[in-house]
């Protein structure tokens, strides 16, 4: 019987990442007999097989019907045995939803589910640099946790039960390096396609997709997000490669322990049921490195000031007036706190962009002054 393995995610897996590696090897899968399906397409994904994609648009409602309908046709039709579809908005389907592509499916062929799994707090700040890059509006970590888990996104438990209802198998995986096949996520993925595949022969993705800003980045750009303009959001939403690699959190330590440990039983329920082990997630580690924004005494904002300056200075120049403006303000609060040291390092940081600035350099007389 011919076998449709749907990847529902979840989003912060690396889901886009499999998707463009399926995308860019369609033929090679082909010659091996893998159809990485075309019925629901959108870009390099399967969206539109997915009621919950544009929900409430009746016009996309009609197109995800046809597309589920061309799904089953090209299955039926196909000579290939094994299909794969893929997309992160499965998990936000309903149960009658879900319902509803197991009784399509019916007859038609057997259904494996693949399943990435995120530890919650690594997910929740993934998440939030996500949309902290994509959208022009300021973000709330907490606002957002809150309306994450009023969807249910961090149940997995609730999440496996959902879909746990095919014939086939529910093949469920942490998403950590030490949990995959070789080490790889892609590697991890084909052999749960089929351990016959030859992972050496495909094309791999020449760089990593949909990559995240920084934390620090992405906490300079909530912090100006509401005085710039469309060219420096831009450039603020466009990651820059840092010369230092750190390990740092949103959250701190115990923030973050507080979370997952509030899905500890939903968390070690799958893990019991569907990897035969205590502990869903290998790592079991919260480390106490998170960022509380003071940009002042950061190594990152000399850094980024640098990076600017020396490999994209069309976009120092965009930058320069907000980024003046913000040390400058930075300065106005050190001096409501009566704090020296910080007045120092905020006149230096804006002497980058206005050396010659006369409200720089006056701002720096008077602090001469108050120090003499």
């Amino acid at each position: 019987m011919k076998r449709l393995i749907i990847h529902i995610g979840t989003g912060k897996t690396g889901t886009t990442s499999i998707q463009d590696f399926l995308y860019n090897n369609k033929s090679l899968l082909l010659n091996h007999g893998v159809n990485y399906c075309s019925a629901g397409m959108t870009g390099n994904n399967h969206h539109l097989l997915c009621r919950n994609y544009s929900r409430g648009d009746d016009v996309v409602y009609n197109s995800i019907t046809q597309s589920l309908l061309d799904l089953k046709s090209e299955i039926q039709k196909s000579q290939h045995n094994i299909h794969v579809i893929s997309s992160e908005y499965f998990p936000g389907l309903l149960d009658n939803e879900v319902l509803e592509l197991k009784q399509l499916l019916e007859n038609v062929c057997s259904v494996d589910i693949i399943l990435y799994l995120r530890r919650q707090d690594y997910f929740l700040e993934s998440w939030y640099s996500q949309v902290v890059k994509a959208f022009p509006r300021k973000f709330d970590i907490d606002l957002l946790r809150a309306n994450i888990e009023k969807d249910g996104i961090f149940d997995y438990e609730s999440l496996v039960k959902r879909w746990d209802i095919f014939d086939g198998k529910l093949l469920v995986n942490s998403y950590e390096k030490s949990s995959f096949k070789g080490g790889d996520l892609i590697c991890d993925f084909l052999d749960k396609i089929s351990s016959s595949i030859p992972y050496q022969i495909f094309k791999k993705n020449e760089t990593y997709s949909n990559l995240s800003l920084s934390i620090e980045q992405a906490q300079l750009k909530n912090e100006l997000c509401e005085r710039a303009n469309e060219e420096q959001l831009s450039v603020l939403s466009k990651p820059i490669p840092l010369m230092f690699k750190t390990e740092r959190h949103y959250l701190d330590r115990s923030s973050r322990l507080e979370l997952v440990n509030s899905y500890k039983s939903k968390n070690d329920w799958v893990a019991i049921n569907y990897l035969e082990r205590g502990n869903l997630f290998l790592d079991t580690e919260f480390s106490n490195s998170s960022f509380d924004g003071d940009f002042l005494n950061s190594e990152f904002t000399h850094a980024f000031i640098l990076y600017l300056k020396y490999e994209n200075p069309e976009a120092y120049e965009a930058l320069s007036p907000l980024l003046c403006f913000y040390f400058r303000s930075q300065y106005d609060k050190a001096v409501l706190n009566r704090d020296n040291s910080a007045r120092l390092k905020s006149l230096f940081l804006a002497s980058y962009f206005r050396p010659a600035g006369p409200d720089v350099k006056r701002k720096y007389n008077l602090l001469r002054e108050s120090l003499s």
